[in-house]
């Protein structure tokens, strides 16, 4: 990894900055200054090639890729885009030569071999670099071919089910218009137009006149700059319109609505947005409502153009306590204020509202933060320099501690989304560990060792092992070592296996006020782990705590558990996302609450756990218990929490096995008829996850959705989304047999 000197930080920041705001110019400037000062950074060289290609410079970028390649004679990436590059231009001998020259350094480089198909060159590699490529990938070409035509074939599905990517399914969107309500009053709206350069003023303003509902009034928050423009003087066009200079902010008269919504100037609404808010208002008992938005960008004769949605399932404050960017549009009922809302305000609103807060999610893109005219970008500065975009893209300047007003502290991760967490102080809660095991006596060990390791207060830690019919000399040998050992309890039951009765039996004769289920084959790689649950299972709003879980490879094994997806069954959230993006993706990377998770790694207040019941050793004996205790958790109010804070390596079924055959696949499925009939269709309801996702493949298509569908999905977004649906759960289903519980 590169070090980078104090001194050129702020370059590179500046670098990265407008290369992500598509600001091609100052991206060639700020990467060209680095490497005068570091002419071997082949990285950097990469992404100056990228800012050349952006602006159509294909000579400049060509010399920026070819001096990449040089200097980093074994690095694929640069010589793949100078190929790519060739083949844009209808060059396809140099961008043979090019790629040939990615795959002969990296053999496996499945973007270059992915090229050369696409544009049939593959069969012009020299024979000897196609038998390095075969022998790298451990099959011959028709192998990849069948891999390829995999991949055509779920692109074709996604593409059947709502089309496959956001840019050709955006435009194609109609938002429907809901059903007006009667007697709502105007809707009052406040636009942070503060330092805000006259053209975004412009565009908030003339997508509120081209508003289905009319009945609005805007106040424009402006300094004494604004205050002279000519875009001013629409207040003396639309009576609806009032402009407020900064400095007269504490003379204005306060101004009160029954619904009012905030926004940052450059904020383009939907003709049906100020609809959809009334509709929310009107049908439910929501204190707040937000929505889905994306990013837009115009040119003078084209329609906008979407990118970059940000679509979400029902409020989450841990969600909005990470998200770099906080919403563009939210809306508030009864409110009073006396001036705008800024980006991080808006945050700030919503989380000071508080646990069991009423906030509505409407499931449209009903916001989009706008840029500056294309042409705009590549004009000259000359003094009169504005941002790209209307609001920050990175969001507001990292820094840890307290949210004000909220029930929640942010920690910064260098590289990695911000962790959330309760802001309480850390106690000293004794925790008790269970772990049912049979033989496999080297990963026992391990999992107890690293567990006790990495905890900040291991003297606070007890553990209780069950012994399920273990027969190797290694482990009983292992087995009475911990039974001798300070904290450790050992139960020997000589029953078959039964996950749910074993764990329900060590639960009734804790007495710590803290439980962990274990599986036996887990490796903490956490430090502080202890103490991180204690703070989270502190919220008032938090029943469990689920952690992220890895293959030995570093994959995700489980990043929370989702419902309704695929064959409806629960599944693994992440599961198999390489190692690239396991660690950085904030989807599986930050804390959020989710249907259920897995009882690999599980924990909860005893208390609880005992009012929800605990396991049930009768209905899931094998599978779904933890997703059982999950669902009766949430149907006590309180929130499942997966929290990446907390991160194991989880070597999978290596006592029990896995589902590989008909006999397994059988007793699955009848356990999970059992968990149907208990909890009838709340297994596939997932409030977590956008509906605007096709239901088929987890983030891989939108689908279209029905009126009756948003309006529907408003509505319980507003109350008590976690909660399983009342009068879905099966009717006289037989009660379970307790086993020890207190």
């Amino acid at each position: 990894m590169f070090s980078v000197r104090p001194r050129l930080r702020t370059l590179l920041a500046r670098a990265h900055s407008a290369a992500d705001a598509g600001d091609w110019q100052g991206a060639v400037d700020a990467y060209s200054a680095i490497l005068r000062r570091n002419p071997g950074r082949a990285d950097l060289r990469i992404q100056l090639g990228h800012a050349f290609k952006e602006m159509h410079c294909i000579a400049d970028a060509e010399d920026a890729y070819r001096r990449a390649a040089e200097d980093a004679p074994d690095d694929p990436d640069a010589p793949f885009h100078l190929g790519l590059l060739q083949m844009s231009r209808g060059a396809p001998d140099a961008a043979l030569a090019a790629l040939e020259s990615a795959l002969s350094r990296d053999p496996l480089h499945e973007g270059a071999f992915d090229a050369l198909w696409n544009s049939r060159l593959l069969p012009d590699l020299p024979p000897s670099l196609l038998a390095r490529i075969r022998q790298a990938l451990r099959a011959d070409v028709a192998d990849r071919e069948a891999a390829l035509a995999r991949q055509n074939r779920r692109k074709q599905a996604a593409e059947r089910h709502g089309l496959s990517d956001y840019a050709s399914f955006r435009p194609a969107m109609t938002i429907p218009a809901p059903t007006p309500p009667a007697g709502t009053g105007p809707v009052l709206i406040q636009v942070d137009g503060i330092s805000a350069a006259p053209s975004f003023v412009r565009m908030t303003l003339e997508s509120l006149l081209a508003s289905t509902h009319s009945d609005w009034q805007v106040i424009v928050h402006v300094d004494d700059k604004g205050m002279e423009h000519p875009v001013a003087s629409l207040a003396t066009v639309d009576p609806r319109i009032t402009f407020i200079s900064a400095h007269d902010q504490g003379r204005a008269p306060l101004q009160s609505a029954a619904i009012s919504a905030y926004l940052t100037a450059g904020t383009w609404l939907d003709p049906e947005a100020l609809g959809w808010i009334i509709h929310t208002f009107s049908t439910t008992e929501a204190q707040a409502a937000t929505c889905d938005w994306d990013w837009c960008s115009h040119a003078w004769d084209k329609d906008l153009s979407h990118a970059a949605p940000e679509v979400h399932g029902v409020f989450d404050m841990d969600r909005l306590a990470a998200s770099p960017v906080p919403p563009p549009l939210i809306a508030l009922r009864n409110a009073s204020r006396d001036g705008p809302l800024a980006c991080e305000d808006r945050r700030r609103i919503l989380l000071s509202l508080g646990v069991g807060a009423r906030i509505a999610h409407i499931p449209l893109p009903l916001a989009a933060i706008g840029s500056i005219a294309e042409r705009a970008k590549i004009a000259p500065k000359n003094g009169e320099d504005m941002p790209i975009w209307s609001q920050p893209r990175d969001g507001a300047e990292p820094g840890s501690g307290n949210l004000a007003d909220a029930p929640l502290c942010v920690t910064y991760r260098p590289g990695r989304p911000p962790l959330t967490q309760g802001a309480f102080a850390t106690g000293r809660d004794p925790i008790r560990v269970i772990i049912p095991t049979r033989d496999c006596a080297v990963q026992l060990n391990l999992a107890i060792d690293t567990l006790v390791q990495s905890a900040s207060q291991p003297e606070l830690l007890s553990f209780t092992i069950i012994d399920n019919r273990s027969a190797e000399p290694q482990t009983q040998v292992l087995l009475g070592q911990l039974a001798s050992r300070t904290g450790f309890a050992v139960l020997h039951c000589d029953t078959p296996f039964n996950w749910a009765a074993l764990n329900d039996l060590a639960a009734g004769q804790s007495g710590e006020p803290i439980l962990v289920l274990a599986n036996n084959d887990i490796e903490m790689l956490s430090e502080g782990w202890d103490d991180r649950l204690r703070i989270q299972l502190q919220r008032q709003d938090v029943g469990i705590v689920g952690a992220r879980l890895l293959y030995p490879d570093r994959s995700i094994q489980h990043a929370g558990m989702i419902f309704g997806f695929n064959e409806g069954a629960p599944i693994h959230d992440g599961v198999g996302t390489g190692l690239s993006n396991a660690a950085t993706d904030p989807r599986f990377d930050h804390c959020h609450a989710c249907s259920s998770v897995t009882g690999a790694f599980l924990a909860i207040r005893k208390d609880l756990y005992v009012q929800a019941g605990g396991l049930d050793p009768v209905r899931f004996i094998v599978a779904y218990n933890d997703v059982d205790l999950c669902l009766a958790v949430r149907a006590l109010g309180r929130t499942v929490l997966y929290d990446p804070g907390i991160e194991l390596i989880h070597h999978e079924s290596l006592t029990r096995g896995v589902n590989d055959n008909r006999k397994k696949v059988a007793w699955d499925q009848e356990e999970l008829r059992a968990l149907y009939h208990k909890w009838g269709e709340a297994i596939r309801d997932e409030p977590g996850i956008s509906p605007w996702w096709a239901r088929d493949a987890v983030y891989q298509a939108f689908r279209p959705l029905e009126k009756a569908q948003i309006i529907d999905y408003i509505a319980r977004s507003a109350d008590r989304p976690w909660t399983p649906r009342p009068g879905i759960t099966a009717a006289g289903a037989p009660l379970r047999p307790k086993h020890g519980l207190s």
